[in-house]
């Protein structure tokens, strides 16, 4: 998938950065083709949100590249 490419490349280039860390929620910033995005975990929900304007049947690569990141696999947080 080109999304799997781009989180890779997001991944491997150091574009992906934490940004806050609380009890419910975790943000990270992406930086992507076109711009900035931010990712949000909902950690009582346990699902990801991205601002960038993907189709939300699958996972962005901006979340794909946070999960690389993270060291987890794609698929847990839907």
């Amino acid at each position: 998938m080109k999304s799997d490419v781009k989180a890779s490349m997001y991944y491997k280039s150091g574009k992906v950065f934490p940004v806050s860390n609380t009890t419910n929620y975790e943000i990270w910033c992406v930086d992507g083709d076109t711009g900035i995005h931010n990712v949000r975990l909902d950690k009582i929900k346990r699902l990801y949100s991205c601002n960038c304007k993907n189709i939300r049947l699958t996972p962005c690569s901006h979340i794909k590249a946070v999960l690389l990141q993270k060291g987890e696999t794609v698929g847990k947080e839907i």
